[in-house]
Order: C-alpha cells, then sequence, then structure tokens
C-alpha cells in the first residue's frame, strides 16, 4: 500500500489542466504550467495553516551536546574587556563550539563563542562581547556548554530537517535507560520562570525561540543537558513544496479533492481572471471541503492541543512544578 494513497505533483497538474480544458502540454517553460505548480504550492500552504492536521505530525531526533572541559595539557588566556580567547597545548575546543557558551575560569559568568580560528590546534576564539573580568586571566580554565540548539539540527528517520517544524507537539527525552516528558514554557515567560542558577544536570523544560539574526528556531533546555541525550520531538509541520514531477503531496487520499479544488480556485481568480460568480462558487467549494477535513481530522483530536494556543505545543498555560532540587 502505498503511503498517502499518493498522488504526483503532475497528477495534480493534469487534473487542474482538464478543468481548465487545456490543451498544454508544456513541461513547466511556459505561464500556465508555472501558475499551475504556484496554485497548487499555495494551496498545500494554506491548506495545512488552517489546522494542526493529524497527518502532519512527524517525529524529530535531536542529539544535545555533553559539556567541553578544558583538558590538562590545554589552558587559556583572555585580557579583561577583550573579546579574543587564546589557548596553548592540545584540547578539545573545535569549530564545532561555534554557538555554544564558554564558562571562563570555572566561573559562572557565560559567554557566546562567535568564531573559532583553528589550523592545527585550536588557537583562538572570539567571544560575544567583551571579557567582563577586573583582571586577566593567565593559564586559566575553562567550560563550554550548550543548552540551546537549532530545530534544524533535528532529523526524521529520512533525513528530514527540522526547519520543517511548525509547533511541537510532543517532547520527550532519553538517556539510553529512561525517558522524560519535557514540560513546555512560552519563550516570553522564559526568562521570568526558571531559577537564576546555572544548573548542568538532566533537563526538565524547553521553550522554542526565534530572536538570532539568522531567524532560525532554536530550542533551550534547563537544567543545561549535563551529558549527551536524544530528544525526541512529536511535531506539526509544514508541508514541502513540490517541485518534481515525481514528488508527492504528503497528503491522505480525500484531502486531494480538496486541494485540488483550492488550486482551481486560485487559478480561475489570479490566472484565467473568470467571472466573480465562477470564482465565488469555486472557493465556496473549495472552502466547505476544507472545513469538512477539519471535521473529520477532530473526531480524533489531539487531546494536547485541544485547549490553550496552538503555538505552546502543549494545554492552555503551563503549569511548571520544579524538581524540588532545584529550588
Amino acid at each position: 500500500m502505498v503511503s498517502y494513497q499518493s498522488r504526483t505533483f503532475l497528477q495534480i497538474r493534469q487534473e487542474l489542466q482538464r478543468r481548465l480544458r487545456s490543451t498544454d502540454t508544456g513541461t513547466g517553460v511556459n505561464d500556465l504550467i508555472t501558475s499551475i505548480n504556484r496554485a497548487i504550492n499555495d494551496s498545500i500552504h494554506e491548506l495545512v495553516s488552517s489546522h494542526h492536521f493529524g497527518w502532519t505530525v512527524r517525529e524529530f531526533v535531536l542529539l544535545t551536546t555533553p559539556p567541553v572541559a578544558s583538558a590538562t595539557t590545554q589552558a587559556m588566556w583572555i585580557t579583561a574587556g577583550q573579546s579574543l580567547v587564546t589557548f596553548s597545548g592540545a584540547g578539545s575546543v573545535t569549530t564545532g563550539v561555534v554557538g555554544r557558551v564558554i564558562l571562563i575560569s570555572g566561573g559562572k559568568v557565560p559567554y557566546e563563542i562567535v568564531t573559532v580560528s583553528q589550523v592545527a590546534s585550536p588557537l583562538s576564539l572570539m567571544i560575544l562581547g567583551g571579557y567582563e573580568g577586573e583582571t586577566n586571566v593567565a593559564a586559566g580554565t575553562f567550560r563550554v556548554v550548550q543548552d540551546a540548539f537549532t530545530l534544524t539540527a533535528a532529523r526524521t528517520v529520512n533525513g528530514t530537517t527540522g526547519e520543517r517544524i511548525r509547533a511541537i507537539r510532543k517532547c520527550v527525552l532519553e538517556d539510553g535507560t529512561n525517558r522524560w516528558p519535557l514540560e513546555y514554557v512560552p519563550a516570553r515567560i522564559w526568562d521570568q520562570t526558571y531559577p537564576r542558577v546555572i544548573h548542568e544536570t538532566r533537563p526538565w523544560f524547553y521553550t522554542v525561540f526565534r530572536w538570532t539574526e539568522d531567524g532560525e528556531q532554536r530550542i533551550r533546555f534547563w537544567p543545561i543537558p549535563n551529558t549527551r541525550y536524544v530528544i525526541r520531538m512529536v511535531a506539526y509541520c509544514w508541508l514541502p513544496e513540490l517541485s518534481a514531477d515525481a514528488d508527492v503531496v504528503e497528503i491522505p487520499g480525500p484531502a486531494h479533492r480538496v486541494l485540488t479544488d483550492m488550486a482551481y480556485s486560485r487559478l480561475l481568480e489570479q490566472t484565467v481572471h473568470a467571472d466573480a460568480g465562477q470564482i465565488l462558487m469555486a472557493r465556496q467549494l473549495a472552502d466547505r471541503g476544507r472545513q469538512e477535513l477539519i471535521k473529520d481530522d477532530a473526531i480524533h483530536p489531539d487531546w494536547d492541543m485541544a485547549r490553550g494556543e496552538s503555538a505552546f505545543g502543549g494545554a492552555g498555560k503551563p503549569i511548571v512544578i520544579w524538581p524540588p532540587e532545584f529550588g
């Protein structure tokens, strides 16, 4: 059995051509084919945006990063007020630590690592802002930790990246022996909610934010992961745009007709410029079909998404219960 009772990009396009009574058999170089392709992809996005459909759910896996402590053969130097950190000796700092946080000389003042200059061994790195210590650090120690990860680092079994994640429905942490659910905390109250102490142990909470200059969604954990954990996220996803004729749209069979109706109404309005009555009838047919899909999907609702804001990935406002050891 083929997943989703699949239909290809070509099959959907040909159906729309028949509706438009077009004899054009071009392969994508003419205006009509281009318009049909755009209408299909725009309709896929509109359909998914209208509801958190159960058939858009995917599971993603993210691996946390263990802290990196300075090796006995490596020391670091930094001048007060400066951003350049230099090293001597062999160690474990590589270009992979960019974006993580460095704790200098065993302290708990975090500095984000911006760049790493490396040739044969770690030579230097730049931190965001200047070192706020009043005195220079000579032959000091350090520790590199990571509490935030881009969602694009998450992967599905077939390699799909987490950039498709729309809203996280469930987040579970595994350590190879046990599994624990992680509690979601909205980004807007994250800094006012968790304790004002940097802990490195098994995470209990997470949030999702997009406050970085690259615009990527990031997931942040508290406490800071103290070893490598597997984070399994069940999330509602955006569906990928179709490009090749053989691409299969990731929707169930009954939704294909609705998708075609939505694309057809777009074409009548934006490409064919049909009369208002015909456009209105096509749009009403598409809207009715979409509401039927939503109604059918609601027969077996995701109860953890049934209340509250969908972007939270949880039911209503989270009730944060702190583990006793974290106060």
